[in-house]
C-alpha cells in the first residue's frame, strides 16, 4: 500500500501502519509504500499514524488466500493548536 497526505497527495515517508491488535506492522519507505506480509486470510482493522498528522483507522480489509490488498491511505494534517504569544520588552532611559 501506500500512505500520502490530504493536501497535495505527497508520500507519507516513515508513516507506520499495524494490524490492530498485533505486533505486525510497517514503516513506508521513500515513497510512502508499505508491505505487510504473510498475513493469514481474514478480516483486519489497520491503524495509520504519522508525526502531525491525524491517525487513520481503516475497518474490514479483507485478506483472502494468494491474493494481494493494495490500499491508499490519505491522512490529515493536524490543525496547530499551538498559540502565539506577543512579548514585549520595554526599557526605561535615565535622563543626564
Amino acid at each position: 500500500g501506500k500512505v500520502i497526505g490530504e493536501k497535495n497527495a505527497e508520500p507519507l515517508i516513515g508513516a507506520t501502519v499495524v494490524i490492530k491488535g498485533t505486533t505486525i506492522g510497517a514503516s513506508t519507505d521513500l515513497n510512502g509504500a508499505f508491505t505487510l506480509n504473510n498475513i493469514p486470510p481474514g478480516t483486519y482493522a489497520l491503524e495509520c499514524s504519522y508525526i502531525s498528522y491525524e491517525n487513520k483507522s481503516i475497518t474490514d480489509v479483507v485478506v483472502k488466500q494468494g491474493e494481494a490488498v493494495t490500499l491508499t491511505i490519505t491522512l490529515q494534517r493536524k490543525e496547530n493548536k499551538l498559540k502565539r504569544k506577543k512579548t514585549m520588552c520595554f526599557q526605561k532611559f535615565k535622563k543626564q
